[in-house]
């Protein structure tokens, strides 16, 4: 769920009006994409409400300008997916949620499993954290 302040704004970052942006990443059960805007989100609003309320007194907390819920996967230990899934196939998925600021490491550790040179990951990048059979070991 994605929350702008400042209602009336409808231009998220333009330079006449600097507008903020308050999100919750919540997790959450299993939606269809046909279907999500159709999901309850007044509860997890109250609580960003009273965030913006108790932390942020500046800005407007009664409502938010715009109300916008977000879809991505997850995995169970909110890990995501980077393995060989055969000879000629490597996957990457699963990001929770944090998928685009972790894109170039995710590249990096992608591009060596495609070329056979994971060997040469360092010791925190190793492929062992991140294999798709890894919750069932």
């Amino acid at each position: 769920m994605r929350m702008v302040g400042e209602p009336g704004d409808r231009r998220p970052f333009s330079h006449a009006s600097i507008s903020r942006r308050v999100g919750r990443c919540l997790g959450g059960a299993e939606t269809d994409p046909d279907t999500r805007d159709l999901a309850e989100l007044e509860p997890y609003v109250e609580k960003v409400r009273c965030y913006i309320r108790d932390h942020l007194p500046s800005l407007d907390h009664r409502r938010p300008a715009i109300l916008e819920p977000c879809l991505y996967t997850t995995t169970p230990d909110s890990e995501p997916i980077l393995d060989r899934l055969d000879r000629s196939l490597v996957a990457g998925c699963g990001f929770s949620g944090s998928g685009f600021k972790h894109s170039p490491a995710s590249g990096w550790i992608l591009a060596a499993l495609a070329l056979d040179r994971e060997h040469e990951l360092p010791e925190g990048f190793r492929i062992e954290r991140y294999r798709f059979d890894r919750s069932s070991e």
